[in-house]
């Protein structure tokens, strides 16, 4: 679970894509995505 308020991101319901801030929340998902989705190298 990311919780977004926790990285600085707020005002957010469910349709996270549909949001007004959505290029916002979008940053935290990805980068929790490369830090524990990617091989070590």
């Amino acid at each position: 679970m990311l919780h977004l308020p926790d990285h600085g991101v707020f005002g957010n319901g469910h349709g996270l894509i549909y949001e007004k801030n959505s290029d916002d929340a979008l940053v935290p998902v990805l980068k929790w995505l490369i830090e524990n989705t990617e091989a070590a190298n």
